[in-house]
């Protein structure tokens, strides 16, 4: 909750964006909180694999926010860290290629 109210704040979300900003960060949340739990089952100890579970989420999250802020919020949003973020994450998905 305090990253959406952090998101409507700093980017002025409209009431909709809030929903949906919300329900994107709640799924997210959830879908890579059962995959850490499944590695963790199957005993997974490899630190790279939880990065990549960590980084698929990531991307997910950037890609709906991309497609629900408008231009100005999106680039509010690429320069709250959204960018240095994702460009972090393509160097490591071209560590891994």
């Amino acid at each position: 909750q305090t990253q959406v109210d952090r998101l409507a704040e700093n980017l002025d979300l409209a009431d909709w964006q809030i929903f949906y900003a919300d329900s994107i960060l709640t799924h997210n949340y959830t879908a890579i909180q059962q995959e850490f739990k499944t590695m963790n089952e199957n005993k997974v100890s490899n630190s790279d694999h939880y990065f990549a579970v960590q980084d698929k989420w990531m991307e997910e999250t950037y890609l709906a926010f991309q497609r629900i802020l408008d231009e100005e919020q999106w680039a509010k949003y690429l320069k709250s860290g959204a960018a240095r973020d994702k460009k972090a994450r393509d160097k490591r998905a071209a560590k891994y290629k």
